[in-house]
């Protein structure tokens, strides 16, 4: 195993980011990723009690930022999830609704183009003029969501935001970093710092991650066996049918259940 560094960011974020003389990390992070000055008022309790995720209150105490990692493909479906559930979490009825802003650490392959930041935001357009005509609302307080794809990251560091996504893909920060906030994370996140009893509890994280990170590989491999597998068992009926091959015979020879065979004839017209 490659020496690290530096603590990864996920393990920081469960232990060390939480003490009040570190939120400055999070501050330039955050304040990097929405391009203007955050300041964390507090951090929330967590009452999933899921160290994978931080829910921060920023600026002037009516936005919630929830930071989570993500190492499985279900995460959209998570991120809808736990935005809605912080909503009514927060707030006793519709009134005074907090803001939430969900920024999503992926750490595996999400399909979900060839960029590494994205943004997802609610917008109300005029349905009916032909021109693009946007809502101007008094006070937006419709969720923003942030997906940030580490494996598509090029490694070139243009600005200070790749900088910190950098640094969650290597855990290291790279040579000639311009952020003062990286440069103070380095001597503050450095294993070296760490004692002998958090060595100890960082290297059993590791362990786990990795058995983690192995289990999940499988199970993606093993999905795509199973689809290989299936089309296989498609292509043979597709032929069988075109050859006239009655129904209860294509069945015997590819395992398929007679309503997938006789939806094959229907869509294809044979």
């Amino acid at each position: 195993m490659k020496k690290r560094e530096l603590i990864s960011f996920e393990y920081a974020m469960k232990h060390i980011l939480r003490e009040e003389e570190n939120l400055d990390i999070l501050e330039g992070f955050l304040s990097a990723l929405l391009k203007e000055d955050v300041t964390i008022v507090e951090i929330l309790k967590n009452k999933d009690n899921k160290e994978t995720q931080m829910e921060l209150l920023i600026k002037d105490g009516k936005t919630i930022v929830v930071i989570q990692h993500s190492k499985e493909d279900d995460y959209l479906g998570k991120m809808i999830w736990k935005t809605a559930k912080t909503i009514l979490d927060r707030n006793k009825n519709h009134t005074n609704i907090e803001k939430i802003i969900s920024v999503n650490i992926l750490y595996f392959n999400s399909c979900i183009g060839n960029g590494y930041i994205y943004k997802g935001e609610t917008s109300f357009k005029d349905w009916q003029s032909i021109q693009t005509s946007e809502l101007i609302i008094a006070r937006n307080i419709f969720p923003e969501y942030y997906l940030i794809n580490i494996e598509n990251f090029d490694n070139e560091a243009k600005n200070e935001l790749d900088e910190w996504i950098y640094f969650f893909k290597h855990n290291t920060i790279r040579e000639g970093a311009v952020s003062k906030i990286l440069v103070s994370t380095k001597e503050r996140l450095a294993v070296s710092r760490l004692t002998d009893k958090e060595k100890q509890s960082y290297e059993h994280y590791l362990k786990e991650n990795n058995t983690v990170n192995v289990s999940i590989l499988k199970n993606v491999k093993q999905e795509g066996i199973n689809q290989g597998v299936y089309q296989e068992k498609i292509e043979v009926a597709k032929k069988a049918i075109m050859k006239g091959l009655k129904i209860d015979l294509i069945m015997e020879m590819t395992g398929l259940p007679f309503k997938e065979i006789e939806k094959l004839i229907s869509e294809y017209k044979i």
